[in-house]
């Protein structure tokens, strides 16, 4: 059985395609449950992972939630579950609204390999220009450094970076950015 891996992490802001694309992977993809209308209301919605479940063969499949206001003049909110069960093929990474530029795909910046230093596994993860930014131990390093590859397909450089918990190009330009501030 491949491993599982999840492209997000439990507690993760990100957000639901657009209903457009929702509508293109409904069309061309086979989901493990048909997308229902009231999971199209929440096109475009910025949400926390709640939940994480792996379906046979390692499928992940999210349970997501939002927060909605309790009134137009109210300025509380309460949080509240998005309906159904979504696959990562219909997620993506939330957008920074705070910064006023956007990170490229992970896939631009970053080479994920596996090699074997000192007689050890490795998953190195590397700029197209060959700067190491994370090595770590793996038994297992063939199989997760794909892993990290097809996810690296999924998110930003930025939200790549936070997902396996390493310094790269992203928090240089974001430091670059907060340094020309001052």
């Amino acid at each position: 059985m491949p491993q599982q891996h999840a492209s997000f992490c439990l507690g993760e802001v990100i957000s639901i395609e657009s209903r457009d694309v929702l509508e293109r992977i409904q069309g061309e993809t086979r989901l493990h449950a048909d997308l229902t209308e009231d999971q199209f209301r929440f096109a475009d919605c910025v949400c926390h992972v709640k939940n994480i479940n792996y379906f046979h063969g390692g499928l992940c499949l999210y349970k997501l939630s939002t927060y909605v206001r309790n009134s137009e003049q109210s300025p509380f909110s309460h949080e509240e579950p998005v309906p159904g069960i979504w696959e990562e093929v219909c997620l993506r990474d939330s957008p920074n609204s705070t910064l006023p530029f956007s990170f490229p795909p992970a896939n631009e910046i970053y080479v994920v390999t596996h090699e074997t230093r000192n007689s050890q596994p490795v998953v190195v993860v590397k700029s197209k220009e060959d700067i190491e930014y994370l090595v770590f131990r793996e038994y297992s390093n063939r199989a997760l450094s794909e892993l990290m590859t097809e996810v690296s397909l999924k998110r930003t450089s930025y939200g790549f970076e936070k997902r396996y918990s390493f310094s790269g190009t992203a928090h240089d330009t974001v430091r670059d950015w907060v340094l020309q501030k001052r």
